[in-house]
Parts: structure tokens; C-alpha cells; sequence
């Protein structure tokens, strides 16, 4: 973020290695448009499905390192073949990937020293990123947009109201943004064996709270 930069508002960024993320924004499906779904597997994979509006949807499959360059090189084939064993319900969009660009993108959590300094505010991924194992950092992006427009109209152009009231009310999400991380901190860490990502998965997360994205379903 230049934005971040400009300020001076440290970073701190922690990679997950383990993982390569590639991601594609496709077609929408049946199975898509009905839930979201995120898959995984206890060879290191996950598949996570999701529509962006009426006619799109993403997808974003994570693969262990050594798996990414021999499935990409091969062709989407091999990447469905290896889909097919464990994404059980959205096999509908399995065509659409076909034709579908694949970026590859880093994946790495990011906390941020502060969310503001004087009248400049930093907002989604320059304020924070979780692994998107997640699925809920657009939720939470969204809260905090209805949070600093709340404290913009209350502020009426007063900066002194709007540096108070940007401490009170919007410097505390970096609580619920650090409990994300870690959250999914857990999640990747525990992944790869069925029981112990059970364990560390949590409802209220995934399905209430930030109340943005459709409930996730785990297969």
C-alpha cells in the first residue's frame, strides 16, 4: 500500500511456505452460487469456491511447492484429476477451468502497527491480510468500511472529533483482524490431518459475526 508507506505505518508480514495459492475468476455454477465450499485434503490441498456476483465466481486452490510447477506445467488437466479426489460438490465448475487464467498470488498473513494517522485510514489488505483459508476477510473488510464511514459522517469535518473518534472506534478492529490471523494461523497449520483441523475450526467464525459472505460449508 503507498498509502501505508506514505504514513509510515509499519508492517509486520509472516509467509506461509507451505502453500502456493493459485487463483481464477470463472464462470458461476449451480453448486457455486448455492454456497461457498472449501475443500481439503490430507495431501496438502485445498479448493476453495466462491461467486462474485449474478454471472462470476473465483476459485483458489492451494498446493503444497513441490506440487505447483509439475500440475501447471502439465496442464489443467492434472489439476482436475487431482481435484476430483477431494472436492466433492462442485464438480460443475470443474469446465470452466478449462479455459481459466491462473494467477499465482503469495500467501502470507500482514499486520499493521496502526489503521490511521491524521485524516488518512487504511482499509482491506493495507490494513491486514489472513490466510484466506479464512474465508472471511472480505466480511471483515466490509465491517470495517460501514465502522470508518460511521466515524467520518460523526467526525462533520472536525479533525481533532475525527482523530478521537478514529482511536475509540476504529484502531479496535485490529483486535478482531489479529483473532483472524491467528484463527487462520491454526487453520493452515492443521489442515493436512482431518481431527486436528476440527478442532481448530470455528463456527462462529466462518458462518456469524461479520455477517458479509454466504455461510461456508467444509466437505
Amino acid at each position: 500500500s503507498l498509502v501505508r508507506q506514505a504514513l509510515g505505518i509499519e508492517q509486520v508480514t509472516l509467509p506461509y511456505e507451505r502453500l502456493i495459492m493459485r487463483v481464477a475468476t470463472v464462470p458461476l455454477t449451480e453448486s457455486v452460487a448455492r454456497l461457498n465450499r472449501l475443500y481439503f485434503s490430507s495431501d496438502g490441498w485445498l479448493a476453495y469456491f466462491y461467486p462474485l456476483g449474478a454471472e462470476q465466481a473465483r476459485v483458489f486452490v492451494g498446493l503444497p511447492p513441490e506440487s505447483d510447477e509439475e500440475v501447471f506445467q502439465d496442464g489443467i488437466p492434472t489439476l482436475v484429476d487431482e481435484l476430483k479426489k477431494f472436492v466433492s460438490e462442485s464438480s460443475d465448475a470443474f469446465d470452466s477451468l478449462q479455459s481459466a487464467a491462473w494467477q499465482r498470488i503469495k500467501v502470507s498473513a500482514m499486520r499493521v502497527a496502526a489503521y490511521h494517522r491524521g485524516n488518512a485510514a487504511l482499509l482491506g489488505s493495507a490494513a491486514f491480510a489472513c490466510h484466506p483459508m479464512t474465508g472471511m476477510g472480505m466480511s471483515y473488510t466490509l465491517r470495517d468500511a460501514e465502522i470508518l464511514a460511521d466515524v467520518i459522517c460523526s467526525a462533520g469535518g472536525d479533525p481533532a472529533l475525527l482523530d478521537r473518534l478514529m482511536h475509540e472506534r476504529y484502531e479496535p478492529r485490529g483486535n478482531a483482524h489479529r483473532m483472524l490471523i491467528d484463527y487462520g494461523d491454526a487453520l493452515a497449520a492443521t489442515f493436512h490431518d482431518r481431527d486436528a483441523y476440527l478442532a481448530a475450526f470455528r463456527d462462529d467464525l466462518h458462518t456469524r459475526g461479520e455477517a458479509a459472505e454466504p455461510a461456508l460449508q467444509l466437505i
